[in-house]
């Protein structure tokens, strides 16, 4: 089996489509359709799919995020999305994505990778990415969901239950 690996185009959003699925997400095609479209031509953003020499067949996706943090001072590229088909994991194919994220961010003179991934995920469960290098941070994710990706977005009309008070600034 010999993979190659190649920059994602507005051709392969069936494969995205069908890889975000396998990554457990049930995203409407529409919004898939629409949110691949503006990410291809978002320079901030690297799509790379891991796809089969012998038929091109897509078998895996990593989105990465390049971004000039403050805080650091520099660059830091984040992990958005990875995912193997489950037909081809086992294989090594998150390893060479993972090889490609680190060899991106070396490129664009990052001082720090970072994946966010939930701790019910196979795949963090069996320390992939402790394997591949990474550690864990001692870090919260704090989020406010607006919508889900499943549902109609919110008209003007609907309100944030987001709560500031001035003094808690």
């Amino acid at each position: 089996m010999n993979i190659g690996f190649r920059q994602a185009e507005p051709r392969d959003t069936v494969c995205i489509h069908e890889l975000l699925f396998h990554l457990g997400y049930s995203t409407p095609w529409e919004k898939v359709c629409q949110a691949f479209a503006t990410l291809l031509q978002n320079p901030e953003y690297l799509c790379l799919l891991a796809v089969l020499d012998s038929n091109g067949q897509v078998v895996g996706m990593m989105t990465l995020r390049t971004t000039t943090c403050l805080r650091l001072a520099g660059p830091q590229v984040s992990i958005e999305e990875l995912v193997v088909h489950p037909d081809w994991r086992g294989q090594g194919i998150g390893h060479a994505l993972m090889a490609h994220a680190l060899e991106h961010a070396r490129t664009c003179g990052a001082i720090r990778l970072e994946v966010l991934t939930s701790e019910n995920r196979l795949s963090t469960q069996r320390g992939f990415y402790e394997k591949v290098g990474f550690r864990r941070a001692d870090s919260r994710v704090y989020r406010l969901d607006f919508f889900q990706a499943t549902h109609e977005a919110p008209n003007n009309t609907r309100q944030s239950t987001l709560k500031i008070s001035g003094d808690s600034l």
